[in-house]
């Protein structure tokens, strides 16, 4: 079985839209930010989807925890991999199997929390729209 270095991990993993953790603290992140996940939205009776600053501000709160939800499952991606890869180089220490399994949890938790988050802001943009 071929194993991945990180280069290629992260190339694929981009396809995605995944990236390595990153902060997004203030507005112009959240922007940036917004501009590449809100390509999730389209649908073909929805070519395109308003920038965030278009939005309510109660539809900006479920984008912003969207995107926070977002930026926690990459953290515990990366905390994951440097877990895994301790483990690959090191050994399989009794300690770092049990952080990487409870940080393996963590993550999948973020996953599921991120899906429940993306439903949300799609019915939300949805009825935006609908009603604008």
């Amino acid at each position: 079985m071929k194993t991945l270095d990180h280069r290629d991990r992260d190339k694929a993993l981009a396809r995605f839209r995944h990236t390595n953790a990153t902060t997004a603290s203030n507005t112009a992140d959240l922007n940036s930010q917004w501009q590449i996940l809100k390509t999730d939205f389209l649908k073909r009776n929805m070519p395109e989807v308003p920038d965030i600053t278009e939005l309510p501000e109660s539809l900006q709160r479920t984008v912003r925890e969207y995107l926070n939800c977002q930026r926690i499952a990459d953290e515990l991606m990366s905390r994951c991999d440097s877990l895994h890869q301790h483990i690959a180089s090191g050994g399989a220490d009794e300690d770092t199997v049990e952080d990487y399994a409870s940080a393996r949890d963590a993550f999948e938790d973020a996953v599921e929390n991120f899906g429940m988050a993306r439903d949300k802001v799609a019915k939300g943009i949805a009825t935006f729209l609908d009603g604008s």
